[in-house]
């Protein structure tokens, strides 16, 4: 072998390992690897849609976002506050629904270490109103019971239910809403209406219309007249009745009483009167304004049956 061929050969062999050599440095990889999802810890974040509600309650959209699917999450909400769903995994949306308030109050939502407050507003304050429920109403005169509702915009709202003074209410007093009873006792006289309605209401007066008694259960009873006086002076006779006997054997014995209120002065204890006439004297009071007086004159009978009747007296 020549010199030149030696020199060539051994070149082209350094060549070709260098090469060689080369290549196995770029077509072998490093060994490297990715870090696994699942070995990040869990964050989540809340968000709601409205942290205020009115009086009324109401609902708002949440949404839980998860940085991984398989994060496990639970929200907690206050007593008056639900949320749905409760719990889950990874990010989802969610409903808060706040129920109606009596006044005004907050409360958190909590996800993990994770709070965000609500609010609600008190309502705005309610006028006390009250209404008498009842339809006028037909009593045969064998007298019955009339129920009736009070409606009350409010449980502190007061009332009282005032009637003609031949009708009895129970309870006549009461707060907020509730029931009452009208009760009509039967008729001793003719026919007759009545009116019950709540104290300090002109409108919403309902009428109470009784048939009269038939002839034979009429009290013996006649309002002849009052007369007249001036005040400060004491008048005999002022007011004349008479007690007469009826087809009802118990007219022959009745008990009357007189409302003297109009004249400064109480209801009398109630006479007992048979056959004859009846006879009251009056006192006016000094200072008591000229004009008519109206009296009431109650006459209850051995059956406990009652009629009214009323007289007008006139001070000059």
């Amino acid at each position: 072998m020549t010199a030149s061929r030696l020199v060539t050969t051994l070149v082209g062999t350094l060549l070709t390992v260098a090469c060689s050599s080369e290549y196995g440095r770029v077509t072998t990889p490093a060994s490297t690897q990715a870090p696994s999802e699942t070995s990040a810890p869990c964050v989540l974040a809340l968000t709601l849609g409205t942290t205020e509600f009115s009086a009324a309650g109401g609902t708002t959209t949440g949404r839980i976002t998860a940085n991984r699917a398989d994060c496990a999450w639970t929200v907690q909400a206050p007593a008056w506050a639900s949320v749905v769903p409760a719990s889950g995994t990874g990010t989802a949306d969610m409903v808060v629904t706040v129920s109606v308030a009596d006044g005004a109050r907050a409360g958190v939502v909590t996800l993990g270490a994770t709070q965000v407050t609500i609010q609600q507003v008190a309502p705005m304050p309610v006028a006390c109103a009250v209404t008498l429920a009842m339809s006028d109403a037909h009593v045969p005169a064998g007298g019955g019971a009339i129920e009736g509702a009070i409606v009350a915009t409010r449980s502190d709202c007061d009332w009282t239910v005032l009637a003609s003074d031949w009708l009895s209410v129970s309870p006549e007093r009461g707060r907020g809403s509730g029931t009452v009873v009208v009760s009509v006792p039967p008729s001793a006289q003719d026919a007759r209406s009545g009116e019950v309605y709540l104290d300090g209401q002109r409108s919403g007066r309902v009428e109470i219309r009784q048939d009269g008694a038939p002839e034979g259960d009429r009290l013996g009873f006649t309002l002849l007249s009052c007369g007249e006086g001036t005040a400060g002076s004491y008048v005999p006779l002022a007011c004349v009745a008479e007690v007469k006997p009826g087809a009802n054997p118990s007219s022959t014995g009745i008990r009357v009483s007189v409302d003297r209120s109009p004249l400064g002065g109480p209801s009398d204890a109630g006479l007992a009167l048979f056959m004859g006439s009846y006879d009251m004297d009056l006192t006016v009071p000094p200072g008591t304004p000229a004009g008519p007086i109206v009296l009431t004159f109650t006459v209850t009978d051995r059956e406990g049956r009652r009629a009214t009747q009323t007289a007008t007296f006139m001070v000059r």
